[in-house]
C-alpha cells in the first residue's frame, strides 16, 4: 500500500511545504487537499517512492539517472509526472516508467521544476 501525502508550491511567495491537511473519499476514489483549492497552490503527489539517496520522491521532482538498468543506457535529467496511472520521468528523449527498483539503485532527486527549472534546460 503506498502512502497519500502531498506536497505544495505556493505562487505568491515561491514556497514549497507540506500540505496542512488532506481529505479522502475513498468509496469515489476522491483526494481533496487543502488549500489546494485556494489560488495560487499548486498541489504535488508523493510517488511512494525514494531516490537512491532514500529521498522522497514528488511529482514536479527532477531527477537525473540511467533510465534503464543495462550498460550502455545514457544518463539523462527528467521531470517526474503522473500519466496514464503511473508516475514517469519525461525528458527531452522519451518519458519512463518509473520502476521500484530502479529509483532506488539509479534516480536522484536533484531538484524540482519550481525552485530549479533551469536544470532542465541542460
Amino acid at each position: 500500500m503506498r502512502e497519500i501525502k502531498f506536497r505544495q508550491w505556493y505562487q505568491k511567495t515561491n514556497t514549497m511545504f507540506q500540505s496542512l491537511s488532506m481529505r479522502a473519499n475513498t468509496n469515489a476514489g476522491e483526494v481533496e487537499i487543502i488549500p489546494a483549492k485556494m489560488t495560487g497552490y499548486i498541489p504535488m503527489q508523493y510517488t511512494g517512492l525514494k531516490d537512491k539517496n532514500g529521498k522522497e520522491i514528488y511529482e514536479g521532482d527532477l531527477v537525473k539517472g540511467k533510465a534503464y538498468e543495462f550498460n550502455g543506457c545514457p544518463r539523462i535529467i527528467g521531470e517526474v509526472i503522473y500519466d496514464y496511472c503511473e508516475f514517469k520521468v519525461k525528458s527531452r528523449r522519451d518519458n519512463t516508467s518509473l520502476l521500484k527498483a530502479e529509483l532506488n539503485t539509479t534516480y536522484e532527486v536533484i531538484g524540482n521544476i519550481y525552485e530549479n527549472p533551469e536544470l532542465l534546460e541542460v
